[in-house]
């Protein structure tokens, strides 16, 4: 163990658990079956892959996926997996689950999710043909599937609003009037929107597998176009309408911070540790969390905090108060809590911490 390492107790505050060992037989033991008898009901199983949280951490979105192997008759290939999607929303508040979605074949495997700044709205899609919003406050879901041409879900705008991208064209769509749709014509040369945030309620930052613009959205007059130096940029965060961050591997290991509206690098951030985290921020700045196990025997981690605004970082160590040395999946860290997804045979649990 380091030297003259302050150690922070992390305090559990609720725990969702999800225990699929319940649907085996009572005299028999999961241990005892064969491996084709365990990955049955494996099979059968609803897991935990995802979950995320509000602005405001009063809900979270569980997402939960079964695969099954469908067999194909054809002797060229032995099969094909299909997988079902269930959301589940869990709110903090009450420590229960308020709305389970139905069951959604073809599942969203990669989850582009959005919940709107109240939280009264969630926007799930996964694969190209179909999309979801679920009226947390009604308890309502709206499913949006096999259309006659894909959509891509760009984002929630503001509060009741969110746009879709549909054969060159933005949709924005109030989420309590359907009905209500404004199409705005790009009139740019390109076949997919690889990210969309639209700022100041008048602009948008829009980035094509080429090109960065920067847009009008009422004329969609392109105010500003940069070309990209890498086509692969899987997550950008605006701050405070002048700062972007871009994430420039799917490693989570590279960023660079520039000027939203000239372009200028401000810095390269390279070799970043790649591990379980999140990138979010506050009114203070945009951080990179990094979760990393430092004694497991004593239930010891570590948080490495880097900081894109200032370009430097710093460690919280903290230990977590649990006789069981579960299998860690996932951790995310928000506002001084850290939620970790756990895994243990057939039990999968996502708790809450909050430091001490």
């Amino acid at each position: 163990m380091e030297q003259n390492t302050m150690i922070t107790n992390a305090i559990n505050l609720w725990t969702y658990e999800v225990n699929n060992e319940e649907k085996l037989d009572l005299n028999t033991e999961f241990k005892y079956l064969s491996d084709e008898q365990q990955q049955n009901i494996f099979d059968e199983c609803f897991h935990i892959f995802d979950f995320g949280l509000s602005y405001d951490l009063q809900y979270m979105v569980i997402f939960e996926d079964k695969v099954k192997k469908l067999i194909n008759q054809s002797r060229r290939t032995k099969g094909r997996l299909r997988s079902d999607l269930r959301l589940k929303l869990f709110d903090i508040k009450s420590n229960s689950v308020v709305f389970e979605s139905s069951i959604l074949c073809r599942g969203f495997l990669l989850v582009n999710f959005h919940f709107s700044q109240d939280s009264h709205y969630l926007l799930c899609q996964g694969y190209w043909d179909g999309y979801l919003l679920i009226d947390i406050h009604q308890k309502k879901e709206f499913i949006f599937k096999n259309l006659e041409d894909t959509h891509d879900i760009l984002q929630m705008d503001t509060i009741n609003s969110y746009y879709l991208y549909r054969n060159n064209k933005l949709l924005h769509i109030n989420a309590e009037q359907f009905n209500l749709q404004k199409e705005i014509n790009l009139k740019l040369n390109f076949k997919y929107i690889l990210y969309f945030k639209s700022f100041l309620s008048k602009f948008a930052l829009l980035s094509t597998d080429l090109f960065q613009y920067v847009i009008y959205l009422e004329n969609c007059k392109v105010i500003k176009q940069n070309k990209k130096q890498e086509a692969v940029k899987t997550e950008q965060i605006i701050f405070q309408n002048y700062l972007i961050i871009e994430q420039e591997n799917i490693n989570q290991t590279e960023y660079t911070v520039r000027l939203l509206h000239s372009g200028r690098l401000v810095r390269r951030v390279k070799d970043l540790f790649q591990s379980s985290g999140n990138v979010c921020q506050d009114e203070f700045g945009i951080y990179k969390y990094s979760f990393f196990e430092f004694e497991r025997l004593n239930n010891l981690y570590k948080i490495q905090i880097f900081d894109f605004l200032r370009g430097i970082s710093k460690l919280i160590h903290y230990r977590i108060d649990s006789q069981q040395h579960e299998h860690t999946q996932i951790s995310k860290f928000y506002s001084q809590f850290i939620y970790t997804m756990t895994m243990n045979g057939l039990r999968t649990t996502i708790a809450c911490y909050r430091l001490g």
